[in-house]
């Protein structure tokens, strides 16, 4: 909830903060009130790794939910895999995670492969993309999975891919490959750009300057409320994938409630994702030991696999498939003067190329 991750961290809080809040007010779980014990991890994996002994050494705590980074979450899990408890990410997405931990972690959010599979369905079915140019942060395993996820789903939607053309974490105006991509601009009908947030907006900027006008597809990283203000006009015709739609005019019921709920406890309605991913979280962790009727590690994990279709503040979530990632919502995200639209919603399975539209 401090350091360089608090900006997902203390969304993620308030959300989980809150969804307690209303549970106790609905009598708790199994007819106890429940206790939000937060750690701050403070954005170093040294820390979260000394907080994650004292959870899983308490008995009590049979499930722990949070933080949004995968070397976070490559931290905390050696003591509580040991302990046999559960973990449950509300940020992070990379799969990779469960080569290590394939029954101790469960996740809340999509996949990266699930959101780049559900950003080359848009390109190719509602953009009617057929090629596309794929650039991509080359030092990062986030950009790299995403990067490609997303050409091989474009292929298999029958699209062709122009060029993957890597660049060097740091560089935000894409000096190092500009002369490789923009001959490629007038052939390509769209681009997907995997970046952070920080560099996108002005990545952003540099493709437009550049002479771009086709859509720009980006992924979850482009939740960010500075894209737009930096980005300014350049963001028009940007889409990017979401893990809700924190809109008033959202078609997801739960989602409407959850910004209702937050904007009476909190004053204002929520504008990060990721307060709805640690709402969801706690619920599902919640919905979990009621069904196990049980705080028990071992009959919550099978409880979790249980949930199907279970309809969160981010979409609908289900783990019956037996995979610890869940076929959920994938929301695009459409940004034109200056506003956000919804410009797709699809139900994406993990390691599926089928989807929902």
């Amino acid at each position: 909830m401090s350091g360089n991750l608090a900006g997902f961290g203390i969304p993620s809080a308030k959300g989980a903060e809150l969804a307690v809040n209303l549970i106790n007010q609905q009598g708790g779980i199994l007819g106890k009130p429940v206790e939000l014990v937060l750690e701050d991890a403070s954005s170093d994996v040294t820390i979260a790794k000394n907080k994650a002994q004292l959870l899983a050494s308490n008995n009590q705590i049979p499930i722990s939910i949070g933080l949004n980074s995968t070397d976070m979450v490559m931290a905390i899990m050696p003591p509580i895999d040991k302990a046999g408890k559960i973990f449950l990410t509300s940020g992070s997405t990379s799969e990779t995670l469960l080569n290590y931990y394939p029954q101790s972690l469960f996740f809340v959010p999509f996949s990266d492969s699930s959101q780049a599979r559900a950003a080359a369905e848009f390109a190719g079915l509602q953009l009617d993309a057929k090629t596309a140019l794929v650039i991509y942060d080359k030092n990062s395993e986030y950009t790299n999975d995403l990067e490609s996820t997303f050409s091989s789903s474009f292929t298999h939607h029958d699209g062709k891919i122009l060029g993957e053309i890597g660049y060097t974490t740091g560089d935000y105006l894409l000096t190092e490959i500009m002369a490789s991509i923009k001959p490629l601009f007038n052939q390509a009908n769209v681009i997907y750009l995997a970046s952070g947030p920080v560099e996108a907006p002005f990545q952003i900027n540099t493709l437009r300057s550049a002479g771009y006008k086709g859509p720009i597809i980006g992924p979850d990283s482009f939740a960010n409320p500075m894209l737009i203000k930096e980005a300014g006009r350049s963001s028009n015709n940007v889409y990017f994938t979401s893990h809700a739609y924190l809109d008033p005019t959202t078609p997801n019921k739960q989602t409407l409630a959850f910004m209702q709920q937050y904007k009476q406890a909190y004053g204002d309605y929520p504008y990060s994702p990721f307060s709805a991913l640690g709402y969801d979280a706690v619920f599902l962790a919640a919905k979990a030991i009621t069904i196990a009727n049980s705080i028990d590690p071992n009959k919550v994990k099978q409880a979790l696999l249980s949930i199907n279709n279970y309809e969160g503040a981010t979409g609908s979530i289900s783990y019956n498939t037996g995979n610890h990632i869940p076929t959920k919502t994938v929301y695009i995200i459409g940004i034109n003067n200056g506003a956000y639209t919804l410009s797709a919603l699809l139900i994406i399975k993990p390691k599926d190329k089928s989807s929902e539209i």
